[in-house]
């Protein structure tokens, strides 16, 4: 078991109990007792893991809405290129961006109150 890939299973194999039970305890769910949870956690950081959260996004439904404006020109069409291409391995249902393009000249100054 590599310690960057560490799973919920993983722990509930090491520890010879449910992933239900697991899950319940890293996420302060009721139905374990203090001990059992104290012991999940303890084996959890012991073992490295940390949650994933493209399969939380996934599982609460919830995404990530990101606006990006940028200048018209040509360095910024490379990046959003780049973006694109590295987000085009998520799910849509993840991250969502909305791009515009806007010069310089259409920006708006407004002092703060």
């Amino acid at each position: 078991m590599s310690k960057n890939n560490v799973t919920q299973k993983d722990i509930a194999q090491v520890l010879n109990i449910s992933r239900g039970t697991v899950d319940r305890a890293l996420h302060n769910r009721r139905g374990i007792s203090d001990r059992v949870k104290a012991r999940i956690i303890a084996k959890a950081k012991e073992l490295g893991y940390s949650p994933n959260k493209i399969a939380q996004f996934l599982v609460t439904g919830r995404s990530v809405n990101i606006a990006i404006i940028t200048p018209g020109d040509l360095l910024w069409e490379k990046v959003k290129q780049g973006a694109q291409s590295f987000l085009s391995v998520l799910d849509n249902r993840i991250v969502n961006i909305k791009w515009h393009e806007t010069s310089v000249h259409d920006a708006v100054y407004e002092p703060a109150h």
